[in-house]
């Protein structure tokens, strides 16, 4: 083992040591099931970060940058500007209506959430508790970001790095539940900020000459990694790619189990501006480090996979001192997004699909309250750890047969659940009035739609015929079929409703 490696290893068991303590000592403030769901409240500040932590994950840091170096500014416009443009827009719109609703009724889950508001019942509750699932699909992104970086830097096997990562993120995340959470990504978001700065500033030198040259230096090697589109790409062939589809989904992100009900873990209402300031902040010096990747382009050889870009920057332009502190920030912030899906995926396993179906199999008047919820709440996680066992290997298959990027996979399963948790999310916020049936049509639809298109290599008339490759365009496209799906429903409910005959019943 060579020296640096040996560094590194003590700095991670370190890592790995201080965040269990914190998680330890979470766990004795976590008094119920409840507070393990959303927390006993915390601060503007501290709920912020770790909104803002959470949003960036792993992909800002380390998969996006090198999907800059594959394209161009092109990514930077559509995941820099115009997504978080969207996801802007999405917490200024959404989030102080869903804590409103959410905090009336005590609900710890997006699942649980529009059940309450919509009824339906059990089917309503398990379509979006299995819908969020589809989670796991951007847990396998993140875990193969964090993969690479280890390998190169603890000098271990691909295997082996990924079930360190695995096994220890559950096992922490187990403990204390969102009060580590909120905790933890506290102290991530430092160590984050910290290398963001460290990353923003690395390439400062390749602008001698002014920003006209750094471009210049890009045209030379590609003219295409200075356009605004890049028709060569799979994602970023045009405006609508590009802009567009970018602003309806980083609106959409805000629907995400585990980024809506960041606004529960507030102590009061009057923290909320607060808090959205400070995720903004915060989030918007993350989103610059995609930078990384155009100076990844003129200072290291051309052919690398976008996914080890950032990986080979690190080990070729830092000593090993500064390598390891940009790792333990990656580390922050894959973890970071890692521990909030895991505990939204173990509130689902516990409260949206153990819960409910063992109410109905006993007595469904059973108040929840009475029921060992404790109990319930250990199957939802060792539901949890079984996840763990699929994302293990879907990681696997992706570090070792990588096809242009693993964001590829991760964005075809997170866009259709923000497409389809946004109907129902978005129609109760806005007062429109729909009813179970109809909330579960639609997001029917907007699943058929785009996982149609994406597999059946689906070409719409009159637009790209290769859209279908863009899981952004597809979650877009099922998106708006699906609102005006409801826009025709109220016009016609409306319509009925004004005639003399007796309007039919909510569907």
């Amino acid at each position: 083992m060579v020296e640096g490696q040996m560094a590194a290893w003590i700095s991670i068991i370190l890592f790995g040591i201080t965040f269990l303590g914190i998680a330890i000592y979470a766990s004795r403030k976590t008094k119920n099931a409840k507070s393990f769901a959303i927390g006993d409240g915390a601060g503007p500040l501290a709920v912020g970060m770790s909104l803002a932590t959470t949003l960036t994950s792993a992909a800002v840091f380390i998969i996006n940058p090198g999907l800059v170096y594959y394209y161009g500014i092109s990514v930077l416009i559509s995941f820099c500007f115009a997504a978080n443009f969207g996801i802007i827009l999405g917490l200024l719109v959404l989030v102080r209506g869903f804590r409103k609703a959410g905090i009336s009724g005590g609900l710890v889950s997006v699942p649980s959430w529009i059940e309450k508001h919509y009824g339906g019942g059990l089917p309503v509750r398990l379509f979006y508790a299995v819908s969020s699932l589809l989670l796991i699909t951007y847990m396998v992104l993140i875990f193969v970001g964090l993969t690479n970086i280890l390998t190169q830097l603890l000098g271990i096997s691909a295997p082996v790095a990924l079930f360190m990562l695995i096994a220890f993120i559950i096992l922490y995340n187990q403990i204390g539940g969102a009060n580590s959470h909120v905790y933890t990504n506290f102290l991530q978001g430092i160590v984050m900020v910290v290398v963001a700065i460290i990353l923003i500033g690395s390439g400062f030198h390749l602008f001698e000459g002014g920003l006209l040259a750094f471009f210049t230096k890009l045209r030379e090697i590609d003219s295409i990694l200075v356009q605004t589109y890049n028709p060569k790409s799979i994602m970023f062939r045009d405006f609508f790619e590009v802009v567009a589809c970018n602003i309806v989904i980083g609106f959409a992100i805000v629907c995400q189990p585990h980024i809506l009900s960041k606004g529960l873990f507030l102590k009061n209402d009057r923290d909320v501006n607060k808090f959205m300031l400070y995720a903004m902040a915060i989030g918007t010096i993350f989103s610059m480090v995609m930078v990384v990747g155009l100076y990844a382009r003129l200072t290291l050889s051309a052919g690398i996979l976008p996914d080890k870009v950032v990986s080979t920057y690190i080990v070729q332009n830092f000593a090993t001192p500064l390598k390891i502190i940009i790792s333990l920030g990656f580390l922050c912030a894959g973890i970071s997004t890692l521990e909030a899906i895991l505990l939204s995926l173990s509130v689902t396993f516990s409260f949206d699909m153990i819960l409910p179906v063992m109410q109905r199999k006993f007595n469904k008047h059973t108040d929840p309250e009475k029921m060992d919820l404790k109990n319930i709440l250990n199957y939802g996680k060792m539901l949890t750890v079984v996840s763990g066992v699929f994302v293990y290997f879907l990681s696997l298959q992706q570090i070792e047969n990588p096809s242009v990027s693993v964001a590829v996979f991760a964005f075809n399963g997170v866009y259709a659940l923000f497409a389809i948790t946004f109907i129902p999310v978005a129609a109760k916020i806005f007062k429109l009035k729909l009813g179970p049936k109809m909330i579960l049509a639609t997001s029917v639809l907007i699943a058929v739609i785009h996982f149609g298109m994406r597999y059946g290599k689906v070409a719409v008339p009159g637009l790209n015929p290769w859209y279908w490759t863009n899981p952004g365009v597809t979650a877009t496209l099922a998106l708006f079929v699906a609102c005006l799906v409801v826009a025709f429903y109220l016009m016609i409910n409306k319509l009925m409703v004004r005639s003399p005959r007796k309007a039919s019943d909510m569907v």
